[in-house]
């Protein structure tokens, strides 16, 4: 993954637990999102061999390799008292 787009979203729930404390509930969710695609100024050398992102949109365009969208997510709950 070169560049990509990330961004998070949530929720918190306060409730009143007794003796002047506070419990706090977060509800979140943190997406990533990329495009694999081969925009002609990168190279790797696995191998000690390069390979530039010129080859690889060659290959593409005959149909033997393929872009495609990377997305993810990771959602998750934290709770705490204070």
């Amino acid at each position: 993954m070169g560049g990509y787009a990330s961004w998070g979203r949530g929720t918190v729930t306060i409730a009143d637990s007794g003796n002047g404390k506070k419990t706090y509930t977060l509800e979140y969710e943190y997406i990533v999102d990329d495009m694999y695609n081969w925009d002609g100024n990168k190279s790797v050398k696995p191998l000690g061999i390069e390979i530039t992102d010129k080859d690889l949109a060659a290959l593409h365009l005959a149909g033997v390799a393929k872009e495609y969208r990377l997305i993810g997510s990771h959602k998750a709950t934290v709770v705490w008292t204070n």
